[in-house]
């Protein structure tokens, strides 16, 4: 059994409720990157696109909650784009490292572009793919972590590749990838101008929220799989309340605060 999925752009995903439709414009490049993951069990895409349409609910809302998202994304636009660095300091960083880390780097980096391609193809050997995602993700180092966390910022990435640096960050239990996935999450939604229905700018921001929507999910997927009064749950649930609160974007508020009610929180 494999996806077969066409090539081309996909503007438009139309998502249905009982109550109201909402429409998330979604590349093609993330809607095949996660139903592959979905095929390989590794990421559950009508959990992940159904929450979409439960959580968004409302047109008018949803516009209400992206402009919002706008006038504040406005007034912090330089300290995202600051945070997102540049090539040129990316290299300088990695300059700096120790020879076995600078290696560790080459090689995590290598590994993102070309799995990030692989999920392009029609065809996905699951369970091989799986035991590589997880054996990597386990065994990240601290450098390559923190080369992964400047892929998913990075908006000049292919968003294959940072689905993917997401994703093994994801599947890494160490403190320092949980909190530089938080961080991600927390910070301000890069500006892209102005979130025009079917724009350009419309579709990248859907991106955004979809990436932080994953580390989300996450978090409440560790709450839901941990025992009731573990140091795990707690955390999780810390964080998600902290992205209920104090997250710069209503939508993402919002969605943490969802997430929350569905776990009894």
């Amino acid at each position: 059994m494999c996806w077969s999925i066409a090539h081309g752009r996909l503007h438009m995903k139309k998502l249905d409720s009982k109550k109201t439709k909402t429409v998330i414009a979604i590349s093609l490049g993330l809607a095949m990157a996660v139903l592959v993951l979905a095929y390989m069990g590794l990421f559950n895409a009508k959990d992940f696109f159904g929450s979409l349409s439960s959580r968004l609910t409302g047109k008018s809302r949803t516009a209400e909650m992206q402009k919002s998202d706008s006038s504040k994304s406005d007034a912090t636009n330089s300290k995202s784009t600051n945070a997102q660095g540049s090539s040129s300091i990316e290299s300088n960083e990695a300059n700096s490292l120790d020879p076995q880390a600078r290696e560790q780097v080459a090689q995590i980096e290598n590994f993102v572009q070309t799995e990030a391609k692989s999920l392009d193809l029609t065809r996905v050997q699951s369970r091989e793919k799986e035991i590589k995602l997880q054996a990597v993700a386990r065994q990240l180092s601290p450098p390559q972590i923190e080369r992964l966390t400047e892929v998913i910022a990075d908006t000049n990435r292919g968003v294959n590749e940072r689905i993917l640096g997401v994703f093994l960050l994801n599947l890494n239990s160490s403190n320092s990838a949980i909190e530089n996935l938080n961080n991600f999450a927390a910070a301000a939604l890069p500006d892209f101008g102005p979130v025009l229905p079917h724009s350009e700018s419309e579709i990248r921001r859907n991106q955004e929220l979809s990436l932080r929507f994953m580390v989300i999910d996450r978090l409440a997927e560790v709450a839901r799989n941990s025992e009731p009064q573990s140091e795990q749950r707690l955390q999780a649930v810390g964080a998600l309340k902290d992205h209920a609160r104090q997250n710069p974007s209503e939508t993402l508020r919002k969605y943490a605060q969802t997430t929350l009610d569905e776990l009894g929180e």
